[in-house]
């Protein structure tokens, strides 16, 4: 019994912490960043993690740092930023109220189309989930860019949707 005790918690020790070898281009989360790929009409994940969360380096090996991600990231140029959440941090914390998340893992996809609509995707999820929720995210940017009048009222129902 002890025996399978001990290779169980290696399996999952291992499983969560290993190597992966696939990586996605993350940079380092920051609000200034998330805001100027959406201005370049570019969709973004942030990943909010943290390196003693075993359910983050779950699904970052399962769901996030994977061939099928990867290739989803370099073909609609999709920014991945990554919300480093080992160390307390009050930028993190505050966007992760503004979310209405209290735990991590938490992905938001956010769109350029509506960058104050990101989808949330909370816990766990699954590889489809994933490629589902940012081929959405990409296909909403390929709408053509809206001439000022129309900016103006894009602006204006995202407020809406805010309050």
């Amino acid at each position: 019994v002890r025996v399978c005790s001990f290779a169980m918690m290696g399996a999952v020790g291992w499983f969560a912490f290993g190597i992966t070898t696939v990586k996605l281009p993350w940079q380092k989360f920051h609000p200034e960043t998330l805001a100027a790929a959406l201005k370049e009409g570019r969709p973004v994940m942030v990943d909010f993690t943290a390196d003693w969360c075993a359910t983050c380096k779950v699904v970052e090996r399962t769901t996030l740092n994977t061939d099928a991600t990867k290739e989803m990231v370099e073909k609609y140029g999709i920014v991945p930023l990554q919300a480093d959440w080992t160390e307390e941090d009050e930028v993190i914390d505050t966007v992760l109220k503004k979310l209405h998340a209290s735990s991590i893992p938490v992905l938001a996809v956010f769109s350029p189309a509506r960058p104050k609509e990101p989808v949330i995707l909370r816990d766990a999820w699954s590889k489809a989930t994933l490629l589902e929720v940012l081929e959405q995210a990409a296909q909403s940017k390929a709408a053509p860019t809206p001439a000022a009048p129309m900016t103006d009222v894009r602006e204006s129902r995202s407020s809406i949707a805010s309050r």
